[in-house]
């Protein structure tokens, strides 16, 4: 544990680093406002006290003067220190989002998958944003209101030497409170943010699936899950929230207390004439900004203790180790070998023992059951699922000598069942990630099979710049697809994979695929999963799983 959170310190410390200039002018505004905080009061004395001289009628000007300045200066300072709050929280949320995500791309597909879509959104975006937040206001700000309760113990020690001695009590009682409810506090909190956890991603997959849903009346089943989710997230809220009302409770005693001692100490000594009307007025106010700080500390540490919570996740995600990478790159693939290559979950053999060759200039289909493991063969040849045994070369060289990023990104396209397309126009998810493109130059899209492909777009007011988004469902399932083989043709990978391309078109756009595959073949390995029987005349092997 103490290694993860030096590893935490070292990461967090980064974010600051990063910003630190932003950082540095932030705490100085904070400082300075803090300042401003205690010399307020201590100025107030000063104008009350000279209510009774004669003479301060004369200075009244200056006094009105001077209270303005400091009021408007007070009033800049906290402008900029709330803009500089939301900036630099912002900027350090965003980069943890980026690196969690950015790290996670690189971790093996089969320990991602272990992790719920929603937990990961929850992960990325909520987390982050609590870290940022934590960085920016609270760890500041607590110890701001640090510094402001010695300040102001001090302040009032100096003026009455029992009511510095009644803070110093208090801070120390309050301090012992502090840390016999923060271990109580972060356990309940835990429970309940793991709890909450499940309960959104139960309600995600519901939101999801509403359609599905629909279609077979699961009313009854979702509403029952509904319940079984809501259960221990109440439950472990009530608890949380119980003991949060407790500390809570205490404290509020605790202020009255102290308030209620402070009142009649001050009483009795304005009574015998040892503290001015001015001093009175002064540590009353200390007395509030004692125990607003008070009340601030608490509210840390039991927010502290979802920080922690955030932290821990966070780590967990930063410290998933990346997938093995042997960084030689290949120029041109002529042919894929696998020998004797077997993949398993757990308990389960999906298959074992498969021999094959892939070379260019062919077209090879692969056949079989649903469940029976063509997918997984294709996502295995990629070096996304791990095999359990065997070795897969390309070329002469053995999958794990090469690099597998720059092997995906150049080498090989694959066009999905389920095409996922991007946010954006029809024109960007035909370009995504094409070198063409990241070179400046955009690839031709309107020749041969790929013109023919997308004719559809004719009828479409802006074409090509037709934009897609989750909210604007434009296209079919068949014009998704017809995007999806349109991208593969025009990365012009050596080796094209098409999954099931052919089950959402019609037969005119299932004929010109089938002619551009043949014109295009000699160039490239062609690898197809399908149940289509058409596809069996254009095929050079066929592949049975």
């Amino acid at each position: 544990m103490s290694i993860q959170k030096n590893h935490l310190t070292v990461q967090f410390v980064k974010y600051i680093k990063t910003f630190l200039a932003d950082y540095i002018l932030y705490i100085l505004v904070l400082l300075l406002l803090a300042g401003l905080t205690i010399y307020i009061p201590f100025y107030l004395s000063s104008c009350i006290d000279n209510i009774v001289n004669p003479a301060w009628s004369a200075s009244i000007g200056i006094y009105l003067c001077t209270f303005l300045i400091v009021a408007l200066t007070e009033l800049l300072f906290y402008v900029l220190m709330q803009n500089g709050n939301v900036k630099l929280s912002n900027k350090i949320a965003f980069q943890i989002e980026y690196d969690i995500l950015s790290h996670i791309k690189y971790v093996p597909f089969s320990v991602i998958k272990k992790y719920n879509d929603a937990y990961l959104t929850q992960r990325i975006n909520n987390d982050a944003v609590t870290i940022g937040d934590y960085l920016v206001e609270k760890l500041p700000y607590f110890v701001a209101n640090i510094l402001l309760m010695i300040a102001a113990c001090i302040m009032v020690f100096s003026i009455n030497v029992k009511i510095g001695l009644l803070f110093t009590f208090s801070i120390g009682i309050y301090g012992l409170g502090y840390f016999i409810s923060k271990s109580i506090l972060y356990k309940r909190r835990e429970v309940m943010l793991e709890t909450q956890g499940n309960f959104f991603a139960m309600l995600s997959n519901q939101i999801f699936n509403i359609l599905t849903i629909k279609i077979n009346s699961w009313y009854e089943e979702t509403n029952r899950e509904f319940e079984r989710g809501v259960a221990p997230f109440f439950k472990s809220s009530v608890r949380f929230l119980r003991a949060d009302f407790a500390v809570s409770g205490i404290n509020l005693f605790m202020n009255r207390i102290l308030y209620g001692c402070s009142i009649i100490i001050l009483g009795i000594d304005l009574l015998h004439g040892k503290v001015s009307l001015g001093e009175l007025a002064t540590i009353t106010i200390y007395i509030q900004i004692l125990l607003s700080k008070i009340q601030e500390i608490s509210e840390f540490g039991k927010q502290r203790e979802q920080y922690r919570v955030a932290y821990d996740r966070i780590e967990e995600l930063l410290q998933l180790k990346e997938e093995a990478n042997g960084g030689t790159e290949i120029e041109r693939i002529h042919s894929i070998t696998t020998e004797g290559i077997g993949v398993g979950f757990g308990d389960k053999i999906v298959f074992s023992g498969k021999n094959t060759e892939f070379k260019k200039g062919n077209v090879y289909l692969i056949t079989g059951e649903n469940g029976a493991g063509k997918t997984t063969f294709i996502y295995t040849l990629l070096g996304i699922i791990e095999t359990v045994a065997g070795n897969i070369f390309y070329n002469d060289k053995n999958l794990d000598e090469l690099d597998i990023y720059s092997l995906r990104r150049r080498n090989i396209a694959v066009a999905r069942q389920e095409p996922v397309l991007q946010n954006g126009t029809i024109y960007d998810n035909l370009t995504y990630g094409l070198e063409d493109k990241k070179n400046g130059s955009a690839p031709e899209i309107q020749s041969g099979g790929v013109r023919e492909l997308l004719s559809f777009t004719k009828r479409l007011e802006k074409g090509l710049d037709t934009a897609i988004t989750s909210k604007n469902i434009t296209l079919s399932g068949g014009e998704k697809q017809k995007v999806e083989i349109c991208r593969i043709l025009l990365k012009n990978a050596d080796v094209m994979i098409f999954d099931e391309p052919t089950s959402a078109l019609d037969a005119e756009s299932i004929a010109c695929f089938l002619q551009e595959i043949e014109r295009i073949k000699k160039e490239h390995i062609i690898i197809i999963i399908s149940h289509d029987e058409k596809l069996k005349g254009l095929t050079d092997e066929i592949l049975t799983f």
